[in-house]
């Protein structure tokens, strides 16, 4: 960021950076637009030039298809998995969300210390991954994505139901 040296004294150079984030890809563009809309009048009011560009990936948010989900949280229960019914409904963005804007999808989370209170992207999240608790999780989490793939390929019905379910949600 860079903006002058003293409020009173304009300067030559000014950069700003900023995030723009929504619930959905179809607001997030349109909340993006009336942004720059923003800058480009600022920039005309003051005679100025300005220059726009995306400084990171942009990710979507994620569209969780739920008959997928389904079948991978049946097999989970059938693992003893408890408390997997919940589709975590996602605040921001991530870069999965933009594969689930191509093609059916699903972010599946696992306990890695269940009731630590933990919070992802720290120190003590990444040491608990190294539990007994957390290779465990994760065995069961792989073991029901593999039987989810395994039933998509083999069950016709289930596809077209998760297809239908993608094509009714990009329609959206």
């Amino acid at each position: 960021m860079e903006g002058g040296k003293a409020a009173n004294i304009v300067p030559d150079l000014a950069i700003a950076q900023f995030y723009i984030r929504a619930t959905t890809k179809k607001y997030l563009l349109y909340l993006s637009e009336k942004v720059k809309n923003c800058a480009r009048g600022a920039s005309l009011a003051t005679g100025t030039e300005l220059e726009i560009s995306n400084y990171e990936a942009s990710y979507d948010n994620m569209v969780t298809n739920k008959v997928l989900s389904q079948r991978y949280n049946d097999h989970l229960k059938v693992l003893g998995v408890e408390d997997c019914e919940k589709i975590r409904e996602f605040s921001g963005s991530l870069d999965m969300g933009n594969v689930s804007h191509i093609c059916p999808a699903i972010h599946p989370y696992f306990g890695i210390r269940r009731g630590s209170g933990l919070v992802p992207h720290t120190r003590e999240f990444a040491e608990a991954t190294l539990s007994g608790e957390a290779y465990d999780s994760m065995k069961k989490t792989m073991a029901a994505l593999v039987l989810t793939g395994a039933d998509v390929i083999r069950d016709e019905k289930l596809m077209k139901a998760i297809k239908d379910e993608f094509e009714k949600a990009r329609d959206m």
